[in-house]
C-alpha cells in the first residue's frame, strides 16, 4: 500500500437520493460471456476515488447457496462496506447488505474490504460462515482499526465478532502507526489474518499475521515480511493455497533497492512460516517486472502444477506460472487495470473473474467493473461425452430410463446410455444430461452424505443436479456436486479396485484416480453459436491471427486469452466460414491451391477459399479442410513453437493437421 490516505478518507455529505443512486447496478454486457460489465456506478458528485479495491468470493460451503458470488469494494459515497451478490457467475449483481461499524462510534468501515467463507468451523462459527473485515477510520482520520464481522445467512445480516488490530492515524507515511489491508485464510485448524502494520518502530511498514482458534481471541503478531531497511514498505499481503499443498504470498515491496513498488512473492509449506522464507521478485520470461498492488490465485487447469495467476497495478495484463513460480509469462485480460484488482476462479476451474475498482484518479468517477478470462483446458458446453473413470477405464451409464435408476459404471461397449451432454448453466455449473433417457445426473434428495449413490432424475432446477467440472492437474477432470461439495467417486475394495456395474457415489475430493474422469467427446456442440478456440493436437498451441491487417498469415501460440485466438463459425450449406473474433476477418487460402500455401485472414468475400469442412476424426479432434483447395489446415513443419505459421497441406493423418475445437462461451 503506497498511496496517501488522509486526503481521501473524509466522506462528502450526500443526500438520500444521491446515496440511493450510488447503489444502482448498471446493466451488464450480455452478448459474450467474457466481455465483462459494470457492478456499481458512483453517484454524481461522489468523493474521490469513487471506488477502489474490488474483491469477490465464491461460496463453496453453504449447500444450496454454493456457487453464489459475493463482492465488496471501497466506496466513499456512504458509510459502511457494501456487499453485492451474483447468482449467475458474475454477470449481474445486486446489493444485499451494508456492513456498518457497530464496534466503534465511527460508523465507518471504509478501506480495504475483505470477504472470506469459512471452509471449516472456527469456534462457534460453522463452515459456510462469511467473515468480513476492513479498516474502520473516524472522520478526522485519527485512528485505524481492523475489526471482524460475521454472517451466517450468506451475507444478508452481519454481527461484530472481534477486533484484530488497532493503529494510529490513517497516514501511509513512515513515522505514523496505522494498520491496513486485512486478509483471511484458514489453515492448521486456525483462522489466520494478515495485515500491513506501521506500528513497529523498527520498520516503516511490515507484513504480519495473527491467528485464532475461536474467532474471538487472537494471538500475538508474527512477522512475515519485515526488511532491515526502515524505509522499506512491504504491503498488500494476499495468500492462497496451491495445488501441491504449499502456500503463495504475494506483496508489493515499496522502496525496494531497485526502486518503485515491485511485486514479490514467497512460497512456504506452512502459511504461518513465511517469515523464514526469502522473498523473490516476479520477473517474466521477457523481462517484465510487475509493479504494485498484487493479487494472486490458483487454478487447477494448465497442467500438472495448475496455474498461478497474479495481477498487478502496472498494467492490464495478468501474469501466469504453470510451474509453481519458477517462471512467469504474460496473459491478456478482459478486465480493466485497477488498484488491487481481485481474482476469483469460477466453478469450471479455468475461468477467472477479475473485479476492478478503478485507478488512483482524483475526480471520483471510478466504477466497479469486471471481466472473465479463460485459462483453457475446459470442455465445450452442449457437447456430448463419455464419462470414463481413470482407475477402472469403465464409463458411466444407466440400466434403464426410469427416474431414480442408479448411475453405474460399465465396460465401454458403445451403447447409447453411455452418452452424456454437458450443459453450462448461468451459475457456472453444468447439468449433465443422459441423451438416451433425457434425465439428469443427480444426488438423491440433495444428500450431503459421503457414500450416497448418484441417480438419474427429471430436471428439478436444484443444486443436487449442478456439477462443477474442473480440469485436474493429475489428469482428467473432477466432477463435484454443487450442493454437497462432494466429488463423483468409484468406491474401491481392499485391493484398490472397482466393480463392474457398481453405482457411482459422492465423496470428499482427494483427486485420486477413482475420482478423476476422462471426458471423451462423442458429439460436438452447435458450432453456429458462441466463440471457440482451435488447439493443434500436435503442439497444444492455439490458432490465432496477430493483428487486424488483411492478408496476415495465421500462426499458433500458447494460450494468452486474447480475442485474436477466439473464433466463430457460420454455416454455409455443409461448410463453415471461420471468423477471427478480434479482427472480424475470415480464414482464407487467398485462392491458392498448392500444398504448403499460406492460410491468411481476409474480409468476407463469399469465395470458396473462405469455406471449410470440419471432419470429425473422433474424440473431439477435427481436420479442417478448405473447400476450394481440398487441403487441410496445418502447422508448418509440425512445429511446436510459439509463432509457427499455419498453411494448408495435402490431407493426412498427421496430428499437425488435427485440431480440438472447444466452445469457451
Amino acid at each position: 500500500m503506497h498511496r496517501k490516505r488522509s486526503a481521501r478518507v473524509a466522506l462528502a455529505a450526500l443526500g438520500t437520493a444521491a446515496a440511493a443512486a450510488a447503489l444502482t447496478v448498471a446493466p451488464p454486457a450480455q452478448a459474450i460471456t467474457y466481455s465483462g460489465g459494470v457492478m456499481w456506478v458512483p453517484p454524481s458528485g461522489a468523493p474521490s476515488y469513487g471506488s477502489l479495491y474490488a474483491h469477490a468470493i465464491r461460496l463453496e460451503h453453504g449447500t444450496d447457496s454454493n456457487g453464489t458470488l459475493l463482492a465488496s469494494f471501497e466506496q466513499y459515497s456512504n458509510n459502511g462496506m457494501p456487499v453485492f451478490r451474483s447468482a449467475d457467475s458474475g454477470h449481474t449483481w445486486t446489493q444485499i447488505s451494508t456492513i456498518h461499524d457497530t464496534a466503534n462510534s465511527w460508523n465507518n468501515i471504509q478501506l480495504e474490504p475483505v470477504l472470506y467463507e469459512l471452509p471449516q468451523a472456527i469456534g462457534a462459527y460453522p463452515a459456510g460462515t462469511i467473515l468480513a473485515a476492513g479498516d474502520s477510520i473516524p472522520a478526522d482520520n485519527s485512528a485505524t482499526k481492523i475489526d471482524m464481522y460475521a454472517s451466517t445467512d450468506h451475507g444478508v445480516t452481519w454481527s461484530f465478532v472481534s477486533s484484530i488490530a488497532t493503529g494510529g492515524a490513517a497516514v501511509a507515511s513512515n513515522g505514523y502507526t496505522p494498520v491496513w489491508e486485512p486478509y483471511f485464510l484458514v489453515a492448521n485448524n486456525k483462522l489466520i489474518a494478515w495485515i500491513s502494520d506501521q506500528r513497529d518502530p523498527a520498520h516503516g511498514q511490515k507484513l504480519g499475521h495473527f491467528t485464532t482458534a475461536d474467532g474471538v481471541n487472537w494471538s500475538a503478531e508474527v512477522d512475515d515480511v519485515a526488511y532491515a531497511d526502515y524505509n522499506a514498505r512491504p504491503g498488500m499481503a494476499i495468500v492462497h493455497r496451491l495445488g501441491n499443498g504449499n502456500y503463495l504470498l504475494t506483496y508489493e515491496y515499496c522502496n525496494a533497492p531497485s526502486g518503485g513498488c515491485p511485486v514479490y512473492y514467497k512460497i512456504a509449506a506452512d502459511p504461518e512460516q513465511f517469515g523464514s522464507v526469502a522473498g523473490v521478485q516476479m520477473v517474466t520470461t521477457d523481462g517484465i517486472r510487475p509493479q504494485a498492488n498484487p493479487y494472486n490465485t490458483w487454478l487447477p487447469t494448465g497442467g500438472p502444477d495448475g496455474t498461478i495467476v497474479v495481477s498487478a497495478y502496472s498494467d492490464q495484463q495478468m501474469y501466469e506460472s504453470t510451474d509453481y513460480g519458477a517462471s512467469w509469462v504474460r496473459m491478456f485480460s478482459n478486465a480493466a487495470s485497477a488498484y488491487s484488482r481481485g481474482l476469483l476462479p469460477l466453478a469450471d476451474g479455468k475461468s477467472l473473474l477479475a473485479t476492478s475498482g478503478g485507478v488512483l484518479v482524483t475526480n471520483g468517477t471510478n466504477k466497479v467493473t469486471y471481466g472473465i478470462d479463460d485459462y483453457g483446458g475446459g470442455i465445450s458446453t452442449g457437447a456430448t461425452y463419455k464419462i470414463q473413470n481413470i482407475l477402472s477405464s469403465q464409463v458411466l451409464g444407466i440400466p434403464n430410463s426410469t427416474s431414480g435408476a442408479p448411475v453405474v459404471q460399465a465396460p465401454d461397449n458403445g451403447t447409447p446410455d453411455h452418452n452424456w451432454q454437458f450443459l453450462l448453466q448461468s451459475n457456472g455449473y453444468y447439468r449433465i444430461l443422459n441423451t438416451l433417457s433425457g434425465k439428469y445426473l443427480a444426488i438423491p434428495a440433495g444428500s450431503l452424505n459421503s457414500g450416497t449413490g448418484a441417480i438419474e432424475w427429471t430436471q428439478t432446477g436444484g443444486a443436487e443436479q449442478d456439477w462443477s467440472v474442473q480440469p485436474s492437474p493429475a489428469g482428467g477432470y473432477t466432477i463435484t456436486n454443487r450442493r454437497s461439495d462432494l466429488a463423483l467417486t468409484m468406491s474401491t475394495d481392499a485391493n484398490g479396485q472397482t466393480q463392474t456395474y457398481e453405482q457411482v457415489t459422492q465423496a470428499p475430493l482427494a483427486s485420486a484416480a477413482n475420482q478423476r474422469w476422462n471426458l471423451v467427446q462423442t458429439a460436438p456442440p452447435a458450432f453456429t453459436s458462441g466463440q471457440f478456440v482451435m488447439v493443434n493436437v500436435n503442439s497444444g498451441k492455439y490458432a490465432e491471427v496477430p493483428g487486424t491487417s488483411s492478408g496476415t498469415q495465421a500462426d499458433q501460440y500458447r494460450d494468452v486469452n486474447h480475442p485474436d485466438q477466439y473464433w466463430t463459425f457460420t454455416q454455409s450449406g455443409s461448410y463453415y466460414t471461420i471468423t477471427n473474433a478480434f479482427s472480424g476477418y475470415l480464414l482464407d487460402t487467398a485462392g491458392a491451391t498448392a500444398s504448403g500455401s499460406a492460410v491468411v485472414e481476409k474480409p468476407s468475400s463469399g469465395a470458396a477459399s473462405q469455406q471449410w469442412s470440419l471432419i470429425d476424426t473422433g474424440a473431439g479432434r477435427y481436420q479442417i479442410v478448405n473447400r476450394a483447395s481440398g487441403l487441410a489446415l496445418n502447422t508448418v513443419g509440425a512445429a511446436t513453437s510459439d509463432g509457427a505459421l499455419l498453411d494448408q497441406e495435402s490431407t493426412s493423418g498427421a496430428t499437425a493437421q488435427l485440431w480440438t475445437i472447444t466452445k469457451i462461451n
